[in-house]
This record gives structure tokens, C-alpha cells and sequence, in this order.
């Protein structure tokens, strides 16, 4: 993130950011919105956008991708 960073930034920002391999999401904002006045209302959209973009990223790079191990296959 960015020092100073709003949850409205972090939210134009979070397809630019998931553009890259992501292994680990922390998301750490909230605070600036209140320093600034913001209303929680618009925090907590702000925030909920963002973690429905990071969940919809993991999703569609999981997939189908779970695999048996090889003693656990039938024979």
C-alpha cells in the first residue's frame, strides 16, 4: 500500500495490484478514512469491493486444481 491510502484508493487500485502473483493478501486500510472523516459506510463498500476482487482473483486461478495423491488412487 501506499502511505496515506483510502479504502477508496486501495479500491481502484486492487485489479493493477492482483495483476501480479499474489501468495498472501493483507488488507490494512480503513484507517486514513477515519482521520479523514469518511463515512463507514463507504469504508466498509470500499473494503468489501476489495476483498470480493481478491476472492474472485484466487478463485479463477484454483480451479479444478486439486489432485489425489498417487497411494490414495484406485488401482
Amino acid at each position: 500500500g501506499l502511505s496515506g491510502e483510502t479504502t477508496a484508493g486501495g479500491a481502484r487500485r486492487i485489479d493493477w495490484v492482483l495483476r501480479q502473483p499474489v501468495e498472501i493478501f493483507i488488507l490494512a486500510l480503513g484507517g486514513n478514512d477515519g482521520l479523514r472523516g469518511v463515512d463507514p459506510a463507504v469504508s466498509q463498500k470500499n473494503l468489501q469491493t476489495i476483498i470480493d476482487r481478491v476472492r474472485a482473483a484466487r478463485s479463477a486461478k484454483a480451479g479444478p486444481s486439486l489432485r489425489r495423491a498417487s497411494r490414495l488412487q484406485p488401482k
